[in-house]
């Protein structure tokens, strides 16, 4: 498991495959909640949370509730500290945060291909909360793709597209652009 200052949680494996590099994300499902709600917060705030930007006081919350996460996914117990440290870092969060119906909505799914040669999205699918359609249309467009590696297939879960637009913008604003400047480096 990762574990640094901007709260994320995850592992990435990078294996070679078939002569490709292939980049295998491995969470938890705790570590897939966990960066649902980031996303879904980033979205909220329309800031990149994941990336370190954003209010303090969420930020700081964040990274307290993954220590704590990262303690119970270790099988130990979240001290009586770290739990004061949350509740006090929740107040100072709240006002950063509001309510919203965003966080109590199901999960929907989104999928992105990018040709990163040409520099541009070249499919965007909605799934809705169909997961299952979702990761058959993503092994679907990995078999269509497998022998192209500069298109890249991205499986999302995210409360809206919106927030994908946001939390994935590099894909969207063309920022990914000048990854084929870079190719083979």
């Amino acid at each position: 498991m990762h574990h640094d200052r901007r709260a994320y949680r995850g592992v990435h494996v990078v294996v070679q495959y078939d002569e490709r590099n292939i980049e295998a994300q491995l969470r938890t499902r705790m570590m897939h909640e966990w960066a649902i709600t980031v996303e879904a917060l980033s979205g909220r705030l329309a800031t990149d949370l994941k990336g370190g930007s954003g209010p303090a006081p969420v930020l700081a919350l964040l990274e307290a509730i993954s220590q704590a996460m990262a303690l119970e996914e270790a099988g130990a117990r979240v001290g009586t500290d770290l739990q004061g440290t949350i509740e006090s870092l929740r107040a100072e969060a709240v006002p950063f945060l509001g309510r919203s119906s965003a966080m109590n909505e199901p999960i929907q799914h989104f999928l992105l291909v990018f040709d990163h040669e040409q520099g541009h999205l070249i499919d965007t699918k909605e799934f809705g909360t169909d997961g299952d359609a979702a990761l058959a249309a993503y092994a679907t467009k990995e078999r269509e793709y497998r022998d192209r590696d500069r298109i890249e297939i991205v499986l999302v879960g995210s409360d809206s597209l919106e927030t994908v637009r946001f939390t994935h913008a590099n894909y969207f604003d063309g920022s990914v652009t000048v990854s084929k400047y870079l190719a083979g480096i």
